[in-house]
């Protein structure tokens, strides 16, 4: 069984992973809710608001914890609660009463939980020149071009904006940017600094990923960075968009 149990405490909201096997051994995972996707240390002792790995046999023996050990965290959406992500621990006995050791390798996990209802993130959110661009209005639209389905996210914060377009046919997986749609397959990124200008700085280049696109309940998640140019060459400024991460209801 695994189950995955989220909680507070010292005011810091954490997830705890719990697998047992059918001879009642169990390796157990706590994550921080607000750490986000990226490779962690784990630790051998916490106060409960740490990223640390346990094994226990299932019979008398010690509770063993990481020391060391790893987890690399792949997807962490605390506004839908999914969580993927590996892991490898040394486990062995923190006060040193039991000299067992056990070698915990080669482990992974994907999950869903209940998110904690004050840690969701915003459906958009990027770097621009390293500053925090969290939209004001985020619109998300489907259209036809040249016969190809294509869907826009369409942001603004203040003056400015930022939008994605890609072709509503792609899966899961990472693809290069576009300076323009010519086709319709194209992904095509733009930011506007300013809308009382004309200019409008497109991807060149970019990547473009979708990491997970959940059917049932209408979910894509994706992340984006790409360096935004005047592709006519009026401005010679060029913007770095970075961090992005998205998540979006499929139209």
């Amino acid at each position: 069984s695994v189950a995955v149990t989220n909680s507070l405490i010292s005011d810091v909201p954490m997830l705890t992973i719990l697998a047992e096997d059918a001879a009642g051994a169990t390796i157990r995972i706590d994550i921080p809710e607000e750490s986000g996707a990226g490779t962690y240390d784990l630790q051998s002792l916490s106060n409960g608001t740490q990223f640390i790995g346990l094994y226990q046999d299932g019979g008398l023996g010690a509770s063993l914890t990481s020391n060391p050990g790893t987890l690399e965290i792949t997807e962490f959406n605390s506004d839908t609660g999914r969580i993927s992500g590996t892991f490898s621990f040394t486990a062995t006995d923190p006060l040193n009463n039991d000299p067992t050791v056990v070698e915990i390798t080669g482990g992974e996990f994907s999950l869903t939980y209940e998110p904690t209802v004050d840690n969701s993130q915003p459906p958009l959110m990027a770097d621009v020149d390293g500053e925090t661009y969290i939209p004001e209005d985020l619109q998300v639209a489907t259209s036809t071009f040249i016969g190809v389905e294509v869907i826009t996210i369409a942001t603004t914060l203040e003056n400015r904006s930022l939008n994605i377009t890609f072709p509503a046919s792609l899966e899961v997986g990472s693809y290069a940017m576009s300076t323009n749609l010519v086709t319709g397959n194209e992904i095509v990124g733009s930011y506007i600094p300013d809308s009382g200008n004309t200019e409008i700085f497109t991807s060149d280049p970019g990547t473009f990923e979708i990491t997970a696109i959940d059917l049932e309940n209408g979910i894509m998640e994706g992340t984006f960075s790409f360096s935004a140019v005047d592709q006519s060459g009026t401005d010679p400024t060029v913007f770095e968009i970075t961090n992005g991460v998205f998540t979006i209801d499929i139209p």
